[in-house]
C-alpha cells in the first residue's frame, strides 16, 4: 500500500477456523487491484492455531494485512466487533466482507465490484454470485437465486423489498458497500446487529446489484456459529430481528411479513415441544420471548390468546402424561 489511504477495507472475522483461514486470506491476497488495499483480520481469541497461521501471513503481507488478535472472546460478551471494525480500523471508501471459514475464487473480485460501484453512486452494495460447500457430505450446490439469472444474463438491480421478500440473493462474503451508506447509529439500536439489519439500511440508501458470476465459497460446516445454534434458538433468533425490525419500520409491508412468517415457524416448534413433553429452560425462554414480542407487535389482546394456547396445551401434556403413567 506505500501508506496510501485504502479505497477498500476488508474486513474478515474469525474464530477456531484453522482448518480453513488459509484460503480466506489466500482469497485476499490473490486480488489484482488498481487501487490501494487493506485486510483486517479479527480473531475472536481462538483456542486452536487460527492466529498462528494469521501472524505467519502477516510476516508474508505485512503492508496489506492488519491483525487484531484478541485475548478474550468478544462475541460471547455480545460486542458487536463489526461496529468497532467498520468505525475504528476501516479506513477505505468501500468495504468488502469475508468470514474466515469462507473464500474468494476470482482474483479480479474487488476489481470488478469497486468499477461497477464507482460508475454507478445511486447504488449502496454490489455483490455477486457463490457456490456452496458442504464439509460433511462433501457437496456442492448453487445459490438460492439461480433462477433469477435466467432472464439477467449480466446481473440483477434490487431493492430492499426485493431482497427481503423474494429472494435472499447474496451472502457477506460476496458483499462490497459504501461505507458512507451505513447510518450506524440507526444499525447500533437494534439488539441483534447482524447483515439482515446491514442489508435493510444500506438497501433503504441505494440499490444493490448482484453480479452473474462465481466468486466465491460458502463452507457449511459443523464449527459454524450458526450451525451450533439449536433449531429453537435459531427459530427465536429470526423472529427477534425481523420483529424488532419491523416495530421500528412499519411503513415496511414485507417486514410484517418477514415477522409474521418467523412467528409461526417459532410456534409451530414451541407447540411440538410441549407436544412431545419436551420441556427445557430453552422452551420456556422462548415461549416468554415469543409473548414479548407478540406484546409489541400486536399488544396486550393478541398476547393474552397465545399465553392461553399455551396453557391450555401444557395442561392437556400434563393430563396425558398422568395418564400414560
Amino acid at each position: 500500500m506505500n501508506n496510501k489511504i485504502p479505497i477498500v477495507s476488508v474486513i474478515c472475522t474469525t474464530f477456531n477456523h484453522e482448518s480453513y483461514i488459509r484460503q480466506a486470506l489466500d482469497g485476499f491476497v490473490m486480488q489484482q487491484c488498481t487501487f490501494p488495499v487493506e485486510v483486517i483480520v479479527h480473531d475472536d481469541a481462538s483456542t486452536d492455531k487460527t492466529g498462528e497461521i494469521i501472524k505467519e501471513y502477516v510476516k508474508k503481507y505485512p503492508e496489506l494485512i492488519k491483525p487484531i488478535l484478541q485475548t478474550e472472546n468478544q462475541y460471547s460478551k455480545g460486542f458487536n466487533v463489526w461496529a468497532d471494525l467498520f468505525t475504528k480500523e476501516a479506513k477505505g471508501k468501500y468495504i468488502a466482507l469475508c468470514e474466515g471459514d469462507d473464500y474468494w475464487t476470482d482474483s479480479n473480485k474487488l476489481q470488478k465490484q469497486v468499477d461497477f460501484l464507482e460508475a454507478n453512486p445511486e447504488f449502496s452494495l454490489c455483490c455477486h454470485r457463490y457456490k456452496t460447500y458442504d464439509e460433511e457430505s462433501k457437496k456442492w450446490n448453487n445459490d438460492y437465486c439461480n433462477h433469477l439469472f435466467k432472464e439477467n444474463m449480466d446481473g440483477l438491480e434490487y431493492d430492499c423489498e426485493f431482497h427481503f421478500s423474494k429472494c435472499w440473493i447474496t451472502k457477506t462474503m460476496t458483499v462490497i458497500f459504501r461505507r458512507e451508506a451505513l447510518n450506524l447509529s440507526s444499525w447500533l439500536k437494534y439488539k441483534d446487529t447482524r447483515d439482515v439489519q446491514l442489508f435493510y439500511f444500506l438497501l433503504k440508501i441505494g440499490k444493490g446489484y448482484c453480479m452473474n458470476y462465481d466468486a466465491a465459497v460458502y463452507r457449511i460446516h459443523s464449527g459454524g456459529i450458526h450451525s451450533k445454534i439449536s433449531d429453537i434458538k435459531k427459530a427465536m433468533l429470526g423472529y427477534n430481528i425481523y420483529t424488532e425490525l419491523y416495530y421500528n419500520n412499519r411503513e415496511d409491508a414485507f417486514l410484517k411479513q418477514k415477522a409474521m412468517k418467523g412467528r409461526n415457524v417459532l410456534y409451530n416448534d414451541i407447540i411440538q415441544r410441549i407436544m412431545k413433553n419436551q420441556f427445557s429452560t430453552i422452551l420456556f425462554v422462548s415461549i416468554l420471548g415469543f409473548l414479548n414480542n407478540e406484546y409489541r407487535l400486536e399488544g396486550y389482546k393478541e398476547c393474552l390468546i397465545y399465553l392461553l394456547r399455551f396453557v391450555k396445551i401444557i395442561i392437556k401434556g400434563m393430563f396425558r402424561t398422568v395418564y400414560i403413567l
